[in-house]
């Protein structure tokens, strides 16, 4: 508890805490010994990166607007409940939802830039950006994805659901693509 404490609470009760609900049954410095002792065995992973940790930094390495940021993140979750896309890697999911961010919007290209900090290109993006597309395409009349699509109707989510290109001849195209593979 005093491990999940730390990494969860803003302000994490103290030590002393712990040993009294315990009925002192451990001392602080066998809490503390404990401590050190779970985090070795666990080589100090206690949490894995989340596709939107991935967004933030290429959102930031691409200097995208909060409009582009919305629509990758709306992408994302869009793709949470879906088994075809279960098996990529939170990186590959971040940095496919933002590449066809940049091809919806604005036909933006996957620069260097993006490449480097992502580590992937756009042909290596292209088989998820596929299925993400047919994601958008099922979501359209799926009641699974009806509480994201009613999420980013919000003014707080700029109606990111609502966009004209969700609807576009690129998403279907992708998603055909999709059906081949």
């Amino acid at each position: 508890m005093f491990i999940a404490s730390k990494f969860e609470e803003m302000v994490c009760p103290d030590v002393g805490d712990f040993s009294y609900i315990t009925d002192k049954a451990y001392t602080k410095r066998e809490i503390l010994r404990m401590e050190i002792d779970i985090l070795k065995k666990l080589e100090f992973n206690i949490s894995i990166p989340l596709p939107l940790h991935f967004l933030r930094r290429n959102s930031k390495a691409g200097m995208v607007d909060s409009k582009h940021h919305t629509l990758a993140k709306y992408l994302m979750e869009l793709c949470l409940p879906e088994y075809t896309m279960c098996h990529y890697k939170a990186s590959v999911i971040a940095a496919a939802a933002l590449c066809l961010t940049l091809k919806l919007l604005d036909g933006g290209d996957w620069n260097d830039t993006l490449i480097y900090h992502s580590t992937y290109t756009e042909e290596q993006l292209m088989p998820v950006m596929c299925k993400m597309a047919a994601v958008v395409v099922k979501s359209r009349h799926n009641s699974k994805h009806q509480a994201v699509r009613e999420k980013y109707e919000a003014i707080k989510f700029m109606k990111i659901s609502k966009l004209p290109e969700l609807k576009s001849d690129m998403i279907t195209r992708l998603a055909e693509r999709s059906a081949l593979t």
